[in-house]
């Protein structure tokens, strides 16, 4: 469950009222503060992903993600006109860079 504003603000986005690509940087950093870091703009816009937790580990590992590389989408299915077919979800894709060519993931 959203609180009622967050919710308001999730409803103008799957309707197409706002642009999603807008919300990218925050929803960056609020995923780097869920990995534990206290300073998530010490890392620009980039994704830091912590590797694995160690038991009685002392120092963090984490994969660093190129924000560049990071696109926020709507699933593509239905018709928004009707409450049915509104999008649940908001897609962060990542798009891998292969020779010159880009292949998201996941999949439009």
């Amino acid at each position: 469950m959203l609180p009622y504003q967050s919710a308001i603000e999730f409803w103008k986005l799957v309707c197409g009222q706002e642009s999603v690509s807008d919300r990218l940087r925050p929803i960056l950093m609020a995923l780097n503060r869920g990995e534990g870091l206290s300073d998530p703009s010490r890392l620009g816009d980039s994704l830091a992903l912590q590797v694995r937790v160690v038991e009685r580990g002392s120092i963090r590992s984490y994969r660093i993600f190129a924000g560049e590389n990071f696109e926020l989408r709507l699933p593509t299915l239905g018709n928004r006109d009707f409450l049915e077919h509104v999008p649940q979800a908001i897609i962060l894709a990542y798009m891998f860079r292969q020779v010159g060519k880009r292949v998201s993931w996941p999949s439009p």
